[in-house]
């Protein structure tokens, strides 16, 4: 079986690729880093592998996407309900750290139940669609395309949006300029990319902007970890 793939999805193919390379390298760096916190590094490991997760699932969906087959059909669902569990849990993992650096006074330690509580139901609702096609399905070509209810997939990670622009606001005394920056930028990038993609239709830009403003978001933190040492708290 042959995989056909048109120039803008090698395009796309080429700049996943890239994004996923990125990815590895901040993962790495993360696992070597002697001056980054044990909890920092912890978390910044499962963000990244979520990212990758994320993005290759995304990729493999693409490449699969047409081919002929049951096995395929198989694959391509199991993919896609993966990446959207992972889309949903990088929402969760973001929401968690803006929580953690805007609130250092640990205001509000229900919340992070709460948050994971949601996350649940997101992957719950994935799961509980997946047989009747309602958040998205495949036609006989096995060619992707959006349910009825697809909406309901953007429903969580929006609420999640919505509490990072809201504490990013409120508690932006509490966090360190450069950081409050990196933050805004992972938060609205996809959101810029969203409206781009109108001009530039077929891209991937979104998922180019997630990576960019995971990468950014990364390094920023990791500088204000080697300039004030380990044990700070200027980040968490």
């Amino acid at each position: 079986m042959l995989f056909s793939m048109s120039q803008l999805d090698l395009i796309n193919a080429l700049l996943i690729a890239v994004g996923i390379g990125i990815c590895c390298l901040c993962l790495l760096e993360t696992a070597a880093s002697i001056h980054i916190r044990k909890d920092v590094r912890l978390y910044f490991m499962i963000f990244f592998i979520m990212i990758l997760t994320y993005v290759s699932t995304h990729l493999a969906r693409q490449i699969m996407e047409g081919a002929e087959g049951e096995g395929f059909r198989i694959a391509l669902y199991a993919v896609t309900f993966v990446e959207m569990a992972a889309a949903g849990f990088m929402a969760y993992m973001m929401t968690i750290l803006v929580l953690a650096v805007a609130t250092p006074d640990r205001k509000y330690k229900w919340l992070p139940h709460v948050l994971f509580g949601a996350f649940i139901a997101h992957v719950l609702l994935l799961a509980i669609s997946l047989p009747f096609d309602f958040l998205y399905k495949f036609d006989t070509l096995n060619v992707y395309h959006r349910g009825d209810g697809y909406l309901l997939t953007n429903l969580v990670p929006v609420m999640y949006i919505c509490l990072n622009v809201r504490f990013l606001i409120k508690y932006r005394k509490n966090i360190d300029k450069m950081l409050n920056a990196a933050l805004w930028f992972y938060t609205v990038a996809p959101l810029i990319a969203i409206a781009l993609q109108g001009i530039f239709y077929g891209l991937q830009l979104i998922i180019f902007a997630t990576v960019a403003g995971a990468v950014f978001m990364f390094f920023v933190i990791l500088q204000i970890q080697n300039t004030h040492g380990v044990g700070t708290d200027a980040c968490f």
